[in-house]
């Protein structure tokens, strides 16, 4: 008989967790249309120390819509693919997303196939930041350049004041490394 109760128990606290997730995924997301770009974004369990267990990660997307307010979008990483919000689990800072007010999950824009900063005479500084480890200014804008690690990106993008302009499919001629770096 105890061991009915303990399986009664597992089973129901399943059918809550998953009715609170599907609830919490249903709330978090905005029935209106914007367009934003990616501020921050945070695996939930890594910000509570708790071991990575896919099935209980939301993944955090915090955004600024292009009207200057802000945003927060939760994704449950067990539920994003089957939900049709899997393209969010690769997003980033300066990413742009887009929502249409018929869609469940916003998507993310497309950004330019090639950065226009390319063909420009640039001198980059270390940034310190492996992920964005070059910096420069120009023309007033503040330009970092986006180290990419996966197989199918391009090896850099250009953010500007923090958006995505594009990518970079080789480091161009005309771009300078820092001294430390040439050679």
């Amino acid at each position: 008989m105890t061991a009915f109760w303990i399986v009664f128990g597992l089973v129901a606290a399943a059918v809550l967790f998953t009715a609170l997730s599907r609830r919490d995924a249903e709330q978090s997301v905005e029935s209106a249309a914007f367009e934003a770009v990616v501020t921050h974004v945070e695996d939930e369990y890594a910000r509570h120390h708790a071991p990575p267990r896919t099935e209980y990660r939301r993944l955090v997307i915090t955004f600024r819509r292009d009207d200057g307010t802000e945003g927060e979008l939760a994704v449950p990483m067990h539920e994003a693919r089957r939900a049709g919000a899997g393209h969010l689990l690769s997003v980033r800072p300066g990413d742009r997303i887009v929502k249409d007010a018929d869609e469940a999950w916003p998507r993310l824009a497309s950004p330019p196939a090639q950065s226009r900063w390319v063909k420009r005479a640039i001198a980059w500084r270390s940034s310190g930041d492996p992920d964005e480890p070059y910096v420069a200014e120009v023309d007033g804008r503040s330009l970092r350049i986006r180290a990419n690690t996966l197989r199918h990106e391009p090896p850099y993008s250009v953010l500007v004041d923090g958006e995505l302009d594009g990518d970079v499919p080789e480091w161009p001629d005309v771009w300078k490394r820092p001294p430390e770096e040439e050679g």
